[in-house]
């Protein structure tokens, strides 16, 4: 997005510099009404100047340089809460606009004893509950095609084919412009002595 936009404030900053040097030549020869309207243009382009300079990287304080230590942030808050998921023994998964699942972290791994293979895709449905599976599916699913929260309680089975009850809650993850992007999950295990 930075680069688009750069692009467009070079090229409208080349043609500010063209309109000034037009404008200096021409403000002599011009009828006063002409004059004035070349004059809101040139305003108009000054204006663009200043938008071409906040896209400008300059080192800390251009719009560029803020948008690009918020996405330095999001990013190193995502890694932190992946790693305190972890340490909390939080079950995590992400997931796809259309409900495939692209992720999960170790703890779901480790406390289902299956690989990552498992969950990737819609294999995650698999690892469910038989009894519960038609269920979950069903309203995750809902989920999915009305864009809202899946909050539900059910059982996934270890590769032993333990049975492990679990609170989910996956929550849409939404882009700039309010389109789901995809989910990001998480569950905990309702009864860990069992």
């Amino acid at each position: 997005m930075i680069e688009t936009l750069l692009l467009i404030a070079k090229i409208t900053g080349a043609v500010a510099g063209v309109a000034g040097v037009v404008y200096g030549f021409y403000s002599k020869f011009l009828k006063p009404k002409v004059f004035t309207k070349v004059n809101a243009v040139i305003s108009k382009i000054d204006k663009i100047d200043i938008i071409y300079k906040e896209v400008t990287p300059n080192g800390g304080s251009s719009l560029a340089d803020k948008i690009s230590n918020i996405e330095k942030n999001v990013a190193g808050t995502s890694v932190t809460n992946d790693i305190l998921a972890s340490r909390m023994g939080i079950l995590k998964w992400r997931s796809d606009a259309l409900g495939a699942t692209t992720s999960v972290n170790d703890v779901m791994c480790t406390t289902t004893n299956r690989p990552e293979a498992d969950f990737v895709g819609y294999n995650w449905a698999n690892t469910i509950l038989e009894s519960d599976r038609e269920r979950v599916v069903e309203a995750w699913d809902n989920s999915i095609r009305l864009k809202k929260d899946f909050v539900l309680d059910y059982h996934l089975t270890k590769s032993d084919g333990t049975i492990i009850e679990i609170s989910a809650l996956a929550k849409p993850v939404k882009n700039a412009a309010g389109t789901v992007i995809g989910y990001i999950g998480s569950a905990q295990i309702k009864n860990p002595d069992i």
